[in-house]
């Protein structure tokens, strides 16, 4: 799948977790997402993963600025 595809499926994913965990989970779950997507970790995939992990950050902000 294209990068866009994958970013809109983990925000939508990351839209409901928010909504449906506690602040401790929310957090354990992001961090696995930025552990899943980081470039690093990805080294065949460094350019895709380098867009989904910034797609995670920036959803991650926008949430936490909505509800805190």
């Amino acid at each position: 799948p294209d990068v866009k595809q994958i970013c809109k499926t983990v925000r939508a994913e990351m839209q409901v977790k928010y909504l449906v965990t506690d602040q401790q989970g929310w957090k354990r779950f992001v961090l696995q997402l930025q552990k899943l997507w980081h470039p690093d970790k990805n080294a065949e995939y460094a350019k895709k993963a380098t867009e989904v992990f910034k797609c995670v950050q920036k959803e991650k902000k926008k949430l936490e600025a909505r509800y805190y």
